[in-house]
């Protein structure tokens, strides 16, 4: 069931116990983790305005507890987060053969840190602050060129 407890910040979705959900599963469901409130929230909102399904969480420790709860079509993580890294859970989900869609958010945008992301799995690398232009295209490359978000050509 999806809810919004009043502690919980505008932006995200909260997982039930028992992990079921009523949106449309032709909707790409999308693990946002981020741990600066407003940059998670301007991904989430943005991510709701293509037509996704955000699942805004902002420590590694509740994205590993909602992958756990339901598949989710593509992950946005920030490489930096407060209890890890996203690039070292990245590389172990690889190792555990998740082939999940990957594009990894970050303040370090130096090519060799780029390559560091692309080798440790991520599929996508985009270097913060991006343009809200960005974000959306970043995303359809990350998932196929021949996929096209609602409105979308």
């Amino acid at each position: 069931m999806i809810s919004q407890p009043a502690d919980q910040e505008p932006g995200t979705t909260a997982i039930s116990s028992r992990g079921s959900r009523s949106a449309p599963t032709d909707t790409p469901h999308i693990l946002v983790v981020e741990d600066d409130r407003v940059t998670r929230a301007f991904i989430v909102a943005t991510l709701r305005e293509i037509g996704a399904r955000p699942t805004g969480v902002g420590r590694l420790g509740e994205a590993r507890s909602a992958f756990c709860e339901r598949p989710f079509e593509l992950l946005v993580v920030d490489r930096m987060l407060p209890d890890g890294s996203g690039l070292d859970w990245i590389a172990e989900l690889r190792k555990s053969g998740q082939t999940t869609a990957a594009l990894v958010l970050t303040a370090l945008r130096e090519v060799p840190e780029r390559v560091k992301g692309l080798e440790a799995g991520a599929d996508d690398y985009l270097g913060k602050p991006f343009s809200p232009l960005e974000l959306p295209e970043a995303i359809e490359t990350v998932r196929g060129y021949g996929f096209r978000w609602r409105g979308g050509a």
